[in-house]
């Protein structure tokens, strides 16, 4: 799929700048981040958050126009209710030569994670960040790919530096 160069030039400020010609796409981000194809789809989970209550998850992961950027909505629910939603873009970050995550919650948080690729059945996503009230948060996510259609995922996490108990849970791919 060709990438469009844009370049502007304004003559006028109450104009729209121009856009010129299309030019081919660099592979280069999706070649860094083509191992995550595994993810790209629809998937549900279940888990037990650690006082015992039992959630679902739906989960919703797709590529971003020319493969720059994953893009994952991602919602928890208890009791057939939405309690948690989070939205993420993964992407390659030039600047550190990593995999990085950047993402907002529906509680007013917001993070930035590392994505550490362990051969090619485990991610580790580390991330730190902040909650709505400003306190720190950090999560270590530690991803387990089982078969083609199903991963698990272990959290781990502190806010302000106080370790909360791990969330597990297993995810299942929707049959298309």
């Amino acid at each position: 799929m060709p990438a469009f160069k844009f370049e502007f030039a304004r003559t006028d400020p109450v104009k729209t700048p121009l856009i010129a010609e299309p030019e081919d796409a660099s592979p280069e981000n999706y070649d860094r981040l083509k191992h995550e194809d595994y993810f790209v789809g629809e998937w549900t989970g279940e888990g037990s958050l650690p006082w015992g209550q039992d959630f679902t998850t739906e989960v919703v992961t797709n590529w971003t126009l020319n493969r720059n950027f994953l893009h994952t909505t991602f919602a928890a629910e208890v009791d057939n209710q939405v309690i948690f939603e989070h939205i993420s873009l993964r992407a390659w970050d030039s600047s550190t030569s990593q995999v990085k995550e950047w993402s907002f919650n529906s509680w007013g948080g917001i993070g930035e994670a590392v994505v550490t690729r362990q051969g090619d059945t485990k991610r580790i996503v580390e991330s730190e960040g902040l909650d709505s009230d400003g306190r720190e948060v950090t999560a270590k996510n530690v991803i387990t790919i089982r078969d083609e259609n199903t991963y698990s995922a272990v959290t781990s996490q502190t806010i302000d530096g106080q370790a909360m108990e791990d969330i597990s849970a297993e995810y299942k791919r929707k049959k298309p």
